[in-house]
């Protein structure tokens, strides 16, 4: 029975994505756990291979995470692991790219915040040590650098400078790779400032904003309400019972909070007056967590939300995740990638030129063994 092949092999099999850029009735994103762009029908989740994306290796893993921004009939796929920011032309099936130098280096993920504001398209650096945002003009595609300063020490230990954000009026708050550390980015004056929290002693991972009031999940699973005109803060949630780093986003839909899994079991529901009520919502034993670089993750990141369900997407996972509003109720929705035999066909011609298995001599014979076993891999319909 093959082993580590099997379960390098078995990502081919299934569309993994972690950003999705809307369309009408389709979504249009790209795999996380190889080289392409998908377009997918909403209603029925079935998935069109549109493209590779050129100058990149095809079995390359998370190239595009750090998001996807549709602008008319433009796709702009920000850099993860990739070295140029794609921007791919739908109408004309081209493509034009972006860089700088610093874009040329080994960091994951590139960015962390990113969004769009009018004409223009917005990027903090996530793990490249640079001090600027990215501006895009989607009108000209022509790139602005934004200098900042940073007015505290981060941990030596962290290679990170932002996580994630959100927007609110003409204000960009971010978590920042520094414990209790809040910033807040000015888009008139294009000035950073910072500030400390009380309520935490954690990283700001994820931020959502509703009526005024920013709600920040941090890495120790927690939920800080935090009012960016008074500098009130409350801690709304805290889970104490689970490992850090549980949960990877939060949101404000239909008057609740939700918390999305990263590595945890459930989906968290914080409802009701004060947000006093808490609802954990297991998620089906069926539901795969995909082992990556030693550990195991589920990593829900993207997500949309329509009429009474949230739709979740498969970072590292088999499936859609469907959450019905009303009875929280979950639905899974397989996304195959139409690619398997193809991309397996490609990680053996690759893994046969490297042939350096001398700690590893099992992997060495699944590899050569593959030709005759590849039949016992399930065939996508």
């Amino acid at each position: 029975m093959m082993s580590k092949l099997n379960d390098l092999t078995e990502n081919y099999k299934y569309l993994q994505f972690s950003a999705a850029a809307m369309d009408g009735e389709f979504m249009w994103t790209v795999a996380e756990n190889f080289n392409a762009i998908y377009r997918i029908r909403k209603s029925d989740f079935m998935t069109e291979f549109v493209c590779a994306i050129p100058g990149e290796d095809n079995l390359a893993l998370e190239l595009y995470a750090s998001g996807i921004i549709m602008v008319e009939r433009k796709l702009y796929l920000i850099p993860g692991t990739a070295k140029r920011i794609a921007i791919y032309h739908i109408d004309d099936n081209e493509f034009t790219f972006l860089s700088t130098e610093e874009m040329q280096g080994d960091h994951y993920p590139k960015f962390g915040v990113v969004y769009q504001k009018e004409q223009y398209i917005y990027l903090f650096p996530q793990s490249m040590q640079v001090s600027y945002v990215l501006r895009i003009d989607t009108k000209t595609d022509i790139m602005e650098r934004i200098e900042f300063v940073l007015d505290f020490n981060a941990p030596k230990e962290r290679n990170d400078i932002f996580f994630f954000g959100c927007c609110v009026s003409d204000s960009t708050w971010v978590g920042v790779g520094c414990p209790r550390v809040l910033g807040r980015f000015d888009d008139l004056t294009k000035r950073f400032s910072f500030r400390k929290l009380s309520k935490t002693n954690s990283y700001v991972y994820h931020i959502v904003e509703h009526e005024g009031w920013l709600y920040l999940l941090t890495l120790q699973n927690e939920v800080i309400a935090f009012d960016p005109n008074t500098g009130k803060e409350n801690l709304i949630w805290k889970d104490v019972n689970e490992a850090p780093e549980q949960y990877s986003r939060i949101i404000y839909y239909k008057n609740a909070l939700w918390l999305f899994p990263f590595r945890s079991n459930h989906i968290v529901k914080i409802a009701g007056e004060k947000l006093a009520q808490v609802e954990y919502i297991q998620l089906p034993e069926t539901i795969k967590v995909w082992k990556r670089r030693g550990g195991e993750e589920r990593k829900y990141y993207g997500y949309y939300t329509e009429n009474d369900m949230m739709y979740l997407y498969p970072g590292t996972t088999s499936c859609i995740l469907g959450v019905c509003i009303k009875n929280s109720e979950i639905f899974s929705y397989k996304t195959y990638s139409h690619r398997g035999k193809e991309l397996k066909d490609e990680l053996f011609k690759q893994e046969l030129e490297n042939l350096n298995y001398k700690d590893d001599l099992q992997y060495l014979i699944d590899i050569l063994n593959y030709r005759e076993v590849e039949n016992d891999y399930e065939v996508e319909k």
